[in-house]
């Protein structure tokens, strides 16, 4: 009897385990394509100048950086401060990337600044979407094996429990 139950609550454990990652990975997906179509949106984005008002860059671990360029702008007379670099999920660049970032986008600089007409202190500087691969196909792909094999897990061994 003791078995039986220590088994139930293994698959129902493996069960929702198995859903929880599957949630997680279709978030990924949901907010990566988001993302994406922010970035296709982006390119009807009106532009105008905009000067680099801070630039810093602090390790996030594993060999990334992730580099913060504040910026401002103006549009109709009202002034705007923003930190979007491109579109992208993590911010996370090796460090010749970020290195390459902060001396392009150096304190003092004029940079082009992409914005919403319609909300204007939506803006960004690139207007593309980084970590695509990485994020839209790898790592979901790396939380939908692990749902599905600790779903099959859970539910073979609840039937192999129903069959005793």
């Amino acid at each position: 009897m003791l078995e039986n139950l220590m088994a139930l609550l293994m698959g129902l454990l493996m069960i929702a385990f198995g859903l929880f990652c599957g949630v997680n990975a279709f978030n990924l997906i949901y907010n990566h394509i988001k993302i994406w179509q922010s970035a296709i949106n982006s390119k009807t984005w009106l532009s105008t100048n905009g000067q680099v008002v801070d630039a810093t860059l602090e390790p996030t671990g594993r060999g990334q950086w992730k580099p913060t360029i504040t910026y401002k702008y103006q549009v109709h007379g009202v002034e705007y401060k923003s930190q979007r670099l491109s579109f992208d999920y993590f911010g996370n660049y090796s460090h010749n990337e970020a290195d390459e970032l902060i001396e392009r986008y150096a304190v003092n600089s004029t940079v082009k600044v992409f914005y919403d007409p319609e909300q204007p202190q939506e803006s960004t500087l690139a207007q593309i979407h980084r970590d695509l691969t990485g994020g839209l196909l790898i790592m979901p792909l790396f939380l939908l094996m692990p749902t599905a094999l600790c779903i099959c897990a859970g539910l073979f061994g609840l039937a192999d429990i129903w069959k005793k």
